[in-house]
Order: structure tokens, then sequence, then C-alpha cells
């Protein structure tokens, strides 16, 4: 009986730890997001209830929340994306968005969307149904953040949402208003000739 105990106890002390663990990764990552000025300046906010993080891998370049600056040749080509954490089975949408198109003094076109999946499983984000295929980054000047935007489905289940008309001013924050909701985010920064 004092085993049965022994063990709850510690099974309760290493979920808490856990979780406490989690937390102060959230938190870390949140104020992350809000140092690149992500939050508030691209969403407004993000549900992080649902306890998930992003996984992205540019080849050997792996990042969950910030990985700096990039070059232009190591994101030519779509990421491996996935989520960590979050229910079995559930799907998700991901927006690829730079605020800072065409350039960061001047940001008219501004979000350019890169990529945009919807009902993606989590353990292979880029393979849902593609509304616009990846398009590498190619900024004419400055310093752009590429910011991964991470979306709950309602259920985890399929959605229909509407394609955007152009790539052009996407908004991150406004995508699938009432229907989608952004859990996490993720970001690099890159720049012509770097």
């Amino acid at each position: 009986m004092a085993y049965k105990a022994i063990t709850v106890l510690c099974a309760g002390l290493l979920l808490g730890s856990l979780f406490a663990f989690c937390a102060a990764d959230d938190a870390e990552d949140l104020t992350d997001l809000r140092s690149a000025s992500v939050v508030p300046d691209v969403l407004n906010s993000i549900d992080q209830s649902a306890g998930v993080r992003l996984n992205i891998s540019y080849g050997s370049i792996n990042f969950h929340t910030s990985t700096g600056r990039l070059t232009l040749a190591q994101t030519a080509n779509a990421p491996s994306v996935h989520v960590m954490g979050g229910p079995n089975g559930a799907l998700y949408s991901l927006a690829l968005s730079d605020p800072d198109a065409p350039i960061p003094t001047n940001p008219s076109a501004r979000e350019w969307l890169h990529w945009l999946v919807i009902n993606a499983p989590g353990d292979d984000l880029g393979s849902g149904e593609v509304l616009y295929d990846y398009n590498a980054p190619a900024p004419p000047g400055g310093l752009h953040r590429y910011i991964f935007t991470l979306y709950s489905q309602p259920g985890g289940g399929n959605v229909t949402v509407a394609k955007p008309e152009s790539r052009a001013n996407f908004r991150a924050g406004r995508f699938g208003e009432g229907t989608l909701v952004p859990v996490n985010a993720a970001y690099f920064s890159a720049q012509a000739g770097f």
C-alpha cells in the first residue's frame, strides 16, 4: 500500500514538474514573440491553452519559436513542420507570412503570404490541403520577419475557409476568423544578400 502511495505521489510530482516546465516554455515563447513584435504587430494574441508547440526544420536547422537569421539558400525549399503536444489525430492550419513586404520601411503588401495549408495533420503540416504553395523568401531589401502561425481547427476536424484572393495583404491575425484560432507562432528573419 505504501509503495502504491509513493508511486502515485511521484507520478503527481513528475506531472506537476512537466506542466510547470511547459508553462515556463510557453511564457518564454510568448516573450520571444513579443520582443520580435510578432505579438501584437502580426497576431493580437495566441491562445496557449492548447499547449502545442511548432517544430520547424529547414534541413539541419530546427527551431520552435525563433532561430534568428536564415539565408535565402537555407529557406529555398519548404520546411518540415509538425506539432508537438495536442490531441492525436487533430488537424491544424498553418500560414507563413512576411509582415515587412515589400520593404520594412514601407510594408505596403503587408503581409505577403508565403504558404497556406489547412486541414493538416499535426505530424506533417505540409501534407494538408494547400491553398497557397510554398513561396521561398526573396526580400528585395531590408531585414524581413517571416512568421509561421499555427491555427487550431474546431474539434480538431476538417474546416472550410475562404482562400485569400491574393498573397498580398494577407492578415494572419484575421485569417479564418470565427473558425480558426492562433495557438502558436514561430519566426525567423532573412534579407537579400545574406
